[in-house]
Parts: structure tokens; C-alpha cells; sequence
């Protein structure tokens, strides 16, 4: 898998040439097989059709012969060759450390705050998303289920007070 995220990075660098400005996202260290592109994360946000063009670019790459994957985030270009999703790990990571078997899915919640987050709002019957996923709701086919009022971490922190004073 490094091997591999090694290799689209190489392959992404080239892009970039093109693209003055934008660079890797300052926690790709921590990144074990995506790559991802900061847009908005600690800079001035990439212009709207700038981050377009980027990602339709992207989509255009082939890495050892597998179709590059890419996704816009509300803060990244999440990269990645091969299948992978926010989904299939969270669903790797119940069957590994729970009864998976016997584990209702409405006892599993999950919040997020872009189009990155759809197949989890599909998969779960429990999600919420933050504020600033609102003007992405038409983009979704599975939207979450329930909206916060507040933006990023604010809207996380709205859930997790609400969540508290439910019990």
C-alpha cells in the first residue's frame, strides 16, 4: 500500500506543476492509502473552478494501469488507486472489533460534512451532517439524515452537546 501511495504521489506531483499554489495536505504523513490535496485546510481556499478542473484531471490518471480514484472533500482531493472507501474500512473495522453478526446499524451514528461521506450516509441509517454540508445536499443521493445548525467542528460539537443532553 505505501509502495503504492508512493508511486501516486510521484504521479500527482507532476500534475501539480500545473496547478501553482496547491500542494499536499499538511496530514499526509499520516495517510496510509490515500493522498490528499489541500484546498482549504490551512490556506485561502482554492477557487471553485480551479478545484474542478484539478479533481477532472486527476480522474484522468492511470497508475500501473488501475484508474485513479479521486474524491473533493470540503477541505481536500482525497486520492487513491484500488477500493477504498470510508465505508468499507468502517464496515472492516466493526467486523474485526464487534459482533458484527448481531450489531444493529441504527446503533452505529456517523457524522461528516461533505460528498466524500455519501456512501456513509447511504450505508447507516443514523447520520448527521455538518452546516456547511447544506449547499452540497443536491449533489447527494443519500444526503445525511439530520443537518446541524453550526459549521465544522462547531456542528460536531452541537451533536456531541445534543447526544449528551438526550441521555
Amino acid at each position: 500500500m505505501r509502495e503504492q501511495q508512493q508511486a501516486l504521489i510521484k504521479l500527482l506531483t507532476q500534475l501539480l506543476h500545473d496547478y501553482p499554489g496547491i500542494g499536499f495536505a499538511s496530514d499526509q504523513d499520516f495517510r496510509f492509502c490515500d493522498v490528499a490535496i489541500n484546498l482549504g485546510q490551512d490556506r485561502r481556499p482554492v477557487e471553485a473552478d480551479i478545484a474542478a478542473k484539478l479533481l477532472s484531471d486527476i480522474r484522468q490518471l492511470t497508475l500501473n494501469g488501475q484508474k485513479v480514484k479521486a474524491t473533493q472533500s470540503s477541505i481536500h482531493i482525497n486520492v487513491w488507486v484500488g477500493e477504498h472507501s470510508k465505508r468499507i474500512s468502517s464496515e472492516h473495522y466493526l467486523k474485526q472489533h464487534t459482533d458484527f453478526g448481531s450489531l444493529s446499524l441504527s446503533n452505529v451514528a456517523y457524522i461528516g460534512d461533505s460528498l466524500n461521506d455519501e456512501a456513509m450516509f447511504e450505508w447507516l441509517p443514523v447520520t448527521f451532517g455538518v452546516n456547511n454540508i447544506t449547499p452540497l445536499l443536491g449533489k447527494l443521493s443519500s444526503p445525511p439524515s439530520f443537518v446541524t445548525a453550526a459549521n465544522g467542528g462547531y456542528g460536531f460539537a452541537e451533536l456531541a452537546e445534543m447526544l449528551i443532553n438526550s441521555r
